[in-house]
């Protein structure tokens, strides 16, 4: 009996002895296949980066073993795409704490083409976990939505079509969300960190499937609240909405929405005037571009504005698109903003009402059906306009302060001088896409400008929130009238 017991004895100190050096093997395998394995999920996740974005920089930061890795896509220049990095680390300090020993996180976006010059970036959560020599994705999630337009980060507010002037009904419309949140606690830190100065900031979700807005919890750490957005969707900029339940309750609210925001612009028109008349010094120019598109001229210029990556407006002339389509398209991927400067370039107040409503509406129709995109404005020819050209066009009419004069002189010294010499901060600048010179001029005028120390915007970007209204004449940034 007891030998027996000795027998068993020595068996399970030798299954133990057995299982320690299997597992002592195992942990020394690990930790010695540790840096490969690493170094291919390394490769694994910058490529997934690199698939769904494109060009991207790369950063990590590491905490008790656990990598956090955070991939930033880049433009065409090289440079990061404005407002990306930001997010990115934020989640990599919040997140990377929550991890296991040897975790790694990769956090990187997913680029999507809405259209209409609107660009997505979705950002996602890989979840590496580490065993048997080799990292294995464990977790994807979607983090965050951010929204481009023309290379610009859209903020929260920039999903409305004109958050400055109807942010009372949406504030009132946001809260009225908020209080159909069932969980007390989300609902509270919602109701805490929401106010009129922190949508700039507020991020955001949007897909198909819901909306969420991104909330600090009580441990610092950011985290997605789902809401019901129906209340608010009506406000949306149209071609923003992403789902068919949003797109119908839009369309059977438009009209009333549209009303009333009509009437508010109507009493507020005086305010609002006096409020740019009031605007500040200011070094950002707009260069805007009359007469287009013409095949031989207007892609070299666009082929210059991306070079230098300068946003531009293109006023087009609607007898001019007609084999010329791709270049309205190439306008609005590459981030330009589109006019209207009627379809034959006639003086709009010799017309009867029926030829303006006709001169505007043709090209109008015509741009948007190419391009999915309105033009938010109306450039007349001559810079002619009276009251009823203003009240049949319905468009914010957009005029100039410095006159390249370069239809006149076609002498590309004289355009330099003309703009160069001229401009000050808050100028609109009224180029010609149609002659040579113009396009030979373009280059200098921007370093020109640069070097002075201007910085370029498009039309509507000069303006509070890019809001510009129909029955005022815009000349500057600060130089903004009735029409009448």
């Amino acid at each position: 009996m007891k030998s027996k017991t000795m027998k068993l004895t020595l068996y399970m100190m030798t299954v133990v002895l057995l299982l320690l050096l299997v597992l002592a093997g195992y942990i020394f395998y690990n930790e010695q296949a540790l840096p490969g394995a690493y170094q291919r999920v390394l490769n694994e996740a910058g490529q997934i980066a690199q698939n769904e974005a494109g060009n991207v920089e790369y950063a990590d930061k590491t905490l008790n073993d656990t990598t956090a890795l955070g991939y930033f896509p880049v433009d065409n220049t090289g440079k990061q795409v404005e407002g990306l990095s930001d997010l990115v680390n934020t989640f990599m300090d919040n997140q990377i704490v929550k991890q296991s020993d040897h975790d790694v996180v990769s956090f990187y976006y997913k680029k999507t083409d809405r259209g209409n010059g609107y660009m997505s970036y979705d950002l996602y959560k890989d979840v590496y976990k580490y065993g048997f020599g080799n990292y294995k994705k464990d977790t994807s999630s979607l983090l965050a939505t951010q929204y481009y337009y023309g290379g610009r980060n859209l903020t929260f507010e920039g999903l409305f079509e004109s958050f400055s002037l109807e942010k009372d009904d949406i504030l009132s419309a946001l809260m009225s969300t908020i209080n159909q949140v069932t969980n007390e606690k989300e609902k509270q830190l919602l109701q805490a960190s929401l106010s009129v100065d922190t949508l700039k900031t507020l991020g955001y979700i949007y897909n198909p499937d819901g909306f969420s807005v991104l909330v600090k919890q009580e441990d610092g750490m950011l985290s997605p609240v789902a809401l019901n957005i129906d209340a608010l969707v009506p406000y949306f900029k149209e071609h923003l909405l992403l789902s068919d339940a949003h797109k119908s309750i839009y369309q059977s609210r438009i009209a009333e929405i549209k009303e009333k925001r009509e009437k508010l612009i109507a009493s507020r028109l005086d305010e609002i005037i006096a409020t740019i008349r009031n605007n500040g010094a200011t070094n950002k120019v707009a260069l805007t571009f009359d007469d287009g598109p013409r095949a031989d001229t207007t892609p070299r210029i666009l082929d210059v504005l991306k070079q230098y990556d300068v946003k531009a407006t293109f006023f087009i002339l609607g007898q001019n698109i007609a084999g010329n389509e791709n270049l309205l398209k190439r306008e609005v991927q590459e981030g330009h903003e589109l006019g209207n400067h009627t379809f034959t370039h006639r003086s709009l107040p010799t017309l009867t009402d029926d030829e303006v409503k006709e001169e505007i509406g043709k090209t109008q129709k015509m741009i948007e059906d190419i391009t999915g995109v309105k033009p938010k404005s109306l450039r007349p020819p001559y810079g002619a306009y009276n009251q009823k050209v203003a009240e049949l066009a319905k468009l914010p009419i957009a005029l100039w302060n410095i006159d390249s004069e370069d239809w006149k002189s076609r002498n590309v010294n004289s355009i330099q001088h003309q703009v160069l010499d001229t401009t000050i901060g808050g100028s609109i600048i009224l180029v010609h896409d149609i002659h040579e010179e113009s396009a030979q001029s373009v280059e200098s005028l921007i370093l020109g400008l640069r070097e002075r120390g201007f910085e370029f915007v498009t039309f509507s970007e000069l303006y509070q929130d890019g809001q510009v209204l129909p029955n005022v004449v815009y000349f500057s940034h600060n130089d903004a009238r009735k029409a009448d």
